[in-house]
């Protein structure tokens, strides 16, 4: 079952209400939400979703899934996001500042050295615990939701 079938006609047209005051334009909206179809010559009332084949199903179901976007947006991301960036890996900048120091000294066969050595590694925290992203994306009517998040788990003694 896709979206498209599943939009609610009365939230859709209460959605276009919020910004379209033209009548006659919404009521036409909803007789198109209510045309029905035709199958093996037998008409079947339309109760619910879009018309399929129509230029305007993905716009009214990208209309409707707008609410989800900002909801996501002002609610979720807010509430879920912490931290700024990650920690920098204390790894990696110390073998930056030993490359930098031996650039400065002339040591440039050990600044090649150290540098391959940096490229092995991340420049972040891989592990932060504090941090995390919660991620949104949407195309037409498929979404996902994906969270990064860090446990610290405590080892046992087993």
């Amino acid at each position: 079952m896709g979206s498209f079938d599943n939009i609610d006609h009365e939230i859709v047209l209460g959605i276009l209400k919020e910004s379209i005051h033209d009548n006659r334009f919404l009521r036409l909206i909803r007789h198109l939400l209510q045309a029905g179809y035709l199958e093996d010559w037998h008409y079947h009332n339309t109760l619910s979703g879009t018309p399929q084949g129509s230029i305007v199903s993905p716009v009214l179901a990208n209309i409707y899934l707008d609410k989800l976007d900002k909801f996501v947006e002002t609610e979720l991301l807010p509430q879920y996001n912490q931290g700024k960036l990650r920690q920098i890996n204390p790894a990696y900048d110390s073998i930056g500042k030993r490359m930098r120091k031996c650039r400065k000294r002339g040591q440039f066969k050990e600044a090649k050295e150290l540098r391959k050595q940096l490229q092995q590694l991340p420049s972040r925290k891989t592990h932060d615990e504090h941090y995390r992203r919660l991620r949104y994306i949407r195309y037409a009517d498929d979404w996902l939701l994906g969270l990064y998040v860090r446990y610290h788990l405590e080892r046992s003694g087993r």
